[in-house]
């Protein structure tokens, strides 16, 4: 991978200051912001198609839906650390709140345990997620960030430039 070519390409633009900008200012917008990330993934998609070019600011709407639905992405990949998180730590956290010395104990351990498995397991799938959401771009569908062994397959050949 070109480190090099890949900072300095965006700067080859004529407009490029002024995508920046409205990227910088859509970005600081909550809800709004899905435009700017729509516009990262539309770059993101242009590097996958060889197009070494920045995108025009224009179709506002699909920039929007394609942020909104890489967030979806990211929401559906970290339920499982979620639930983990709320079906076990809440029972740790019950069961300190019963008051007992043991319970207490027990329910701290468990909720170490918890939290080590939940941030373990949320490192690993937010390691999958940037590729999952590559497929999405790559394939245009929604079902592609979910094609697990093509996931697996493209950070396994690719595992160098993915870190």
């Amino acid at each position: 991978m070109d480190f090099e070519r890949a900072f300095k390409f965006p700067t080859d633009d004529p407009d490029w200051i002024k995508k920046v900008v409205i990227g910088a200012i859509l970005s600081i917008i909550p809800i709004v912001n899905f435009i700017s990330f729509g516009y990262a993934l539309e770059l993101l998609k242009n590097i996958i198609d060889s197009k070494e070019e920045l995108p025009e600011w224009s179709e506002f709407g699909g920039k929007f839906v394609k942020g909104l639905v890489a967030v979806i992405i990211y929401i559906i990949y970290m339920i499982i650390p979620a639930i983990i998180m709320f079906v076990f730590g809440g029972t740790s956290i019950m069961a300190m709140a019963n008051g007992h010395d043991a319970a207490i104990a027990g329910g701290i351990v468990g909720f170490g345990i918890t939290m080590l498995l939940v941030i373990l397991l949320a490192f690993v799938i937010g390691f999958i997620i940037p590729m999952a959401i590559a497929n999405y771009i790559a394939y245009d569908e929604f079902g592609a960030a979910f094609r697990f062994s093509e996931i697996f397959g493209k950070i396994k050949d690719n595992f160098s430039d993915y870190i």
